[in-house]
């Protein structure tokens, strides 16, 4: 499989939140159940693995749980999560210039640095 057609892999798009980390979710402190999800304006209908970047889920069994998953990534899917990764990375790095982020240069700084690994990460990809 040649590094381009992992995103052939995806076959029905889902509507996706893309902005998922626990300040966007209301749950009930009695039952502990999810009573809102706040923030859609990265919101899409695309692959359900871009809510997993950031590791905010990776590692959660809980959240995958809730999507249907067992406790493991196929080897495509880590790929996926990788390229998903760069994207929002990118995004971070743009969109602080334009929203002007008060003394962004360190969050930016440590951006770019992950960004460099994740894309080392993707120069190694073995697709099978």
């Amino acid at each position: 499989m040649d590094k381009r057609s992992i995103l052939d892999t995806v076959k029905t798009p889902r509507f996706v939140h893309r902005d998922l980390w626990w300040g966007n979710i209301f749950v009930d402190p009695n039952t502990l159940q999810i009573t809102g999800i706040t923030d859609y304006e990265r919101a899409l209908y695309g692959d359900p693995l871009l809510d997993f970047v950031f590791g905010f889920a990776e590692e959660n069994e809980g959240f995958k749980n809730g999507y249907g998953r067992d406790s493991s990534f196929s080897n495509s899917e880590k790929c996926l999560l990788n390229v998903y990764q760069i994207y929002n990375l990118l995004l971070i790095i743009i969109e602080a210039h334009y929203r002007k982020y008060p003394d962004n240069e360190e969050n930016e700084q440590k951006a770019r640095i992950v960004l460099m690994e994740e894309i080392e990460k993707a120069k190694a990809w073995e697709l099978n």
